[in-house]
C-alpha cells in the first residue's frame, strides 16, 4: 500500500534503522487515514468510533462498554452495510470497465485476422512483431 510506504518513509532516518521505534504512531496514523470510498477511517469501521490517540483506544473500551449495547451494535451493522454496499459499487465499476476495454468479437468464416504473437509458444521475443500476418477464419 502506497500510503503505508509514505508513512513508513516519513518516519524513519536515512539509515533506516529507527522505523520500528515509531510503528505503534505509524499503524495509528494509518488506521486513523479517512478512505476515500467510505469516508470512514478503519477504527470506524472495525470499532465503530475514531478514537483521539492510541492511548484512547485502550481507555475508550471502558467507555464503550458503558454506551448501550444497541446503539453500539446498530452503529456497527449500519458501517457493515455500507462497507458492503461501497465493495459491490466497485466490484461493478471494475467490471464495467473491464467490458469496456474488452469487447466480445465475432468472426466470420473468410475473415482475415492477425494473431498476437504472444499467443504462441516460442515465438514472442524482442524483435518480433506483435501481430503476425493475416489467417483466414476457417471455421
Amino acid at each position: 500500500n502506497l500510503h503505508l510506504q509514505k508513512l513508513l518513509r516519513t518516519s524513519s532516518s536515512h539509515l533506516q534503522n529507527e522505523w520500528d521505534t515509531n510503528i505503534a504512531a505509524i499503524e495509528f496514523a494509518y488506521n486513523s487515514m479517512i478512505s476515500e470510498e467510505s469516508k470512514l477511517s478503519r477504527f470506524e469501521v472495525e470499532l465503530g468510533y475514531q478514537p483521539k490517540s492510541p492511548t484512547h483506544i485502550t481507555t475508550d473500551n471502558h467507555s464503550i462498554k458503558l454506551r448501550e449495547h444497541s446503539t453500539l451494535l446498530n452503529h456497527l451493522k449500519s458501517i457493515d452495510l455500507l462497507v458492503k454496499d461501497l465493495a459491490t459499487e466497485a466490484a461493478t465499476a471494475m467490471k464495467v470497465q473491464f467490458n469496456n476495454k474488452h469487447k466480445h468479437i465475432e468472426f466470420n468464416v473468410n475473415d482475415l485476422v492477425k494473431i498476437n504473437s504472444k499467443d504462441i509458444p516460442g515465438h514472442q521475443n524482442k524483435i518480433t512483431h506483435r501481430f503476425i500476418r493475416p489467417y483466414k477464419v476457417i471455421q
